[in-house]
């Protein structure tokens, strides 16, 4: 569960939840804009033995970072929001931050923005129908609304909240559902600066037979946009919802999916070509994997809504990545042939949209799997690298050449890492513009 934040400068905070099956802990490490590493060792922001910490949100603002997580109790079996400021280099400045408007009722699942010239925090309470609250925290961890901010008061069970800013006004989304369990849509409202409640009733996207879940809120300065879990109750296929929300509150989008379709999409990769996106993905239908792409063009239109299928074929697909290089597109996938050891395919896609490959082409189906393939290009080929179980008896690298054209110029691959004792795994590539090579990790 990680998150992250930029301090607008040169660097960002990333902070995750650590040891999730034993006694789950919030760490956090900096690294700077030119990949550099600030904590080698990273520290611990909530590591308390008798508390599990989980799902941290953070915000950087007023020379700060703001970063909450959900802690519960082991003993007493009851969740508490808290928080705490890390300073730019790295030190945690608070013992605990604590966000409730009760302390006898359960607080859980907070999250974090910065707004004009404070944090708004925002978290979900109460036992068995918890509403969400807010509060305005200053950069020196004063907690301005002491008593919280109420945005809502129904019967439902009112969960993950999100928050934005776009410079005047919040908006605060959450997950909105049944006491059954039945179904949940995605709510909002929005506050003013100084935490201040705008609307009456509720901000609520409504896209179409679908129920709404999980929010992510974001803005570009203009409108809010917030990205949701949608599930069609018809077929319960889950997709990724979109919808623009003005600052007036205003719904402006029936709703965006991404992708549209009609089965369940996962393993999404994309890639440009300096100007415009393909975006690309696996579906899981009832004949089996396919893999679908869509054009994107720079403004964010997407040229083929519903898709285009580049290899339809029935078996089992994972691990898609993609690339551009010499006017095509190449993707590249895992996938289980006629036995169930995965081997590498291959596919080109044009700028048009024009599958070069249907089906996709053999790049290495050598002997057991073959795997968590990248793709990177150096001006004249691809080179397509990928885990490997050839020699059965340790996990090796591998990688081979394929010209724009199509052709594999190294059938089945060669080693790059498979002459130690150790497990090699996950590789990605890269090209650095020099001369004719390519660096493998």
């Amino acid at each position: 569960m990680p998150a992250i934040a930029f301090d607008g400068d040169s660097t960002c905070l990333v902070t995750w939840t650590q040891n999730v099956y034993a006694n789950p802990d919030v760490y956090a490490a900096r690294l700077t804009t030119t990949g550099r590493l600030l904590d080698t060792v990273p520290f611990p922001v909530a590591n308390s033995g008798s508390q599990f910490e989980i799902g941290p949100a953070v915000a950087f603002g007023g020379g700060v970072y703001f970063l909450t997580w959900t802690a519960f109790d082991t003993l007493t079996f009851v969740a508490t929001a808290k928080a705490v400021r890390v300073s730019s280099s790295g030190s945690v400045l608070d013992s605990a931050i604590y966000l409730r408007h009760s302390p006898m009722m359960v607080q859980a699942y907070p999250n974090v923005t910065f707004g004009d010239t404070c944090f708004l925090v925002t978290w979900s309470e109460g036992m068995r129908q918890p509403d969400i609250y807010a509060a305005r925290v200053s950069a020196s961890g004063t907690i301005m609304d002491s008593a919280g901010i109420r945005l809502c008061s129904d019967a439902d069970l009112d969960m993950y909240s999100s928050v934005g800013f776009d410079g005047t006004r919040y908006l605060v989304m959450w997950q909105e559902m049944d006491t059954m369990g039945v179904w949940s849509f995605v709510s909002g409202r929005r506050l003013t600066a100084g935490g201040v409640p705008l609307d009456s009733g509720f901000i609520r996207p409504r896209p179409g037979d679908c129920t709404g879940s999980y929010p992510f809120v974001s803005e570009d300065g203009t409108n809010f946009l917030v990205a949701f879990n949608a599930v069609d109750t018809l077929g319960r296929n889950q997709s990724v919802c979109c919808a623009r929300i003005s600052p007036e509150g205003t719904v402006l989008d029936s709703g965006v999916f991404l992708p549209l379709g009609p089965d369940n999409q996962y393993f999404p990769s994309g890639t440009t070509n300096g100007t415009d996106f393909l975006a690309a993905w696996v579906e899981a239908g009832s004949r089996g994997d396919a893999i679908s792409a869509a054009r994107i063009v720079a403004n964010g239109t997407v040229i083929d809504p519903v898709g285009f299928p580049v290899d339809t074929s029935p078996e089992g697909k994972y691990n898609l990545v993609s690339a551009f290089g010499d006017s095509v597109y190449l993707l590249a996938w895992s996938e289980n042939g006629t036995s169930s050891d995965a081997d590498i395919y291959c596919a080109r896609v044009d700028l048009g949209g024009n599958v070069l490959d249907p089906g996709g082409f053999v790049v290495c189906d050598e002997t057991l799997a073959q795997d968590e393939c990248d793709i990177g290009f150096n001006g004249q080929n691809f080179l397509v690298v990928w885990h490997d179980l050839r020699s059965g008896a340790q996990d090796n690298i591998y990688a081979a050449r394929v010209s724009p054209s199509g052709v594999v110029l190294d059938p089945n691959g060669f080693a790059v890492a498979a002459s130690d004792s150790f497990y090699d795994d996950a590789p990605a590539t890269c090209f650095n513009g020099i001369e004719d090579r390519k660096s493998v990790v």
